[in-house]
């Protein structure tokens, strides 16, 4: 849907378009900036998703569980904001399919989307604590998201090591091997990568040149 709404987008360049006409074509359907308006409208007007209690109780649960944990291991703290974001998430993500209903699946992706913003906003040592404790949330839809996660931190841990060594200027590229990514997935009991590495989200943003797992240009 982002995607539909930048190639429609007035001030979007014929570069910007064909560029993600050649990246989606073949996963994503674009649909006009009208459609797209009247789908919102109708989303709007017609459907009013509301949480039942025991899927209150679920919100509650996970948020009592890493209030504790964060505030034992010394991380920034959550509030009761994280979880009425969660809440209005849900009801957004329910709404997005035109369902009148909450069901597991908006409140799953609801959790996880507020768990790894606040996982990114912790100390690095903290944030991987915490992220081993709470990744049978993370990875309830599937490993993708979780492992693409772990691959960005790689990223950027592999940047912040070649600015502190850098010298004369010298700029090196990071670089994330696929032994490296392996053995990180599998201290969170993730074994099995092969479905992640043939996913589009890995293919549109790196590709392997070698056992070096590199950004596309």
């Amino acid at each position: 849907m982002i995607n539909s709404h930048v190639k429609c987008h007035p001030n979007a360049t014929e570069d910007v378009k064909e560029n993600l006409l050649e990246e989606h074509m073949s996963t994503e359907v674009t649909i006009s900036q009208e459609l797209l308006k009247k789908y919102i409208l109708y989303a709007k007007r017609n459907t009013h998703p509301k949480l039942n209690e025991e899927d209150s109780k679920k919100i509650a649960i996970f948020y009592t569980e890493l209030r504790r944990e964060a505030s034992a291991v010394g991380g920034l703290p959550i509030g009761v904001r994280h979880m009425e974001s969660i809440i209005r998430m849900s009801e957004a993500h329910a709404k997005m399919h035109l369902r009148n209903v909450v069901i597991d699946s908006d409140i799953n992706t609801a959790i996880e989307m507020v768990l790894m913003s606040f996982l990114a906003s912790q100390k690095y040592a903290v944030a991987k604590g915490l992220e081993r404790k709470f990744n049978k949330y993370l990875i309830r839809g599937g490993h993708t998201n979780f492992i693409m996660n772990l691959l960005d931190r790689l990223k950027q841990e592999k940047i912040k090591y070649l600015d502190a060594i850098r010298e004369n200027g010298e700029i090196r590229e990071p670089v994330v091997t696929k032994g490296e990514l392996e053995y990180e997935a599998r201290s969170h009991g993730i074994m099995d990568l092969a479905e992640f590495y043939k996913s589009h989200a890995f293919n549109s943003k790196y590709h392997f040149e070698g056992k070096s797992i590199k950004p596309n240009s």
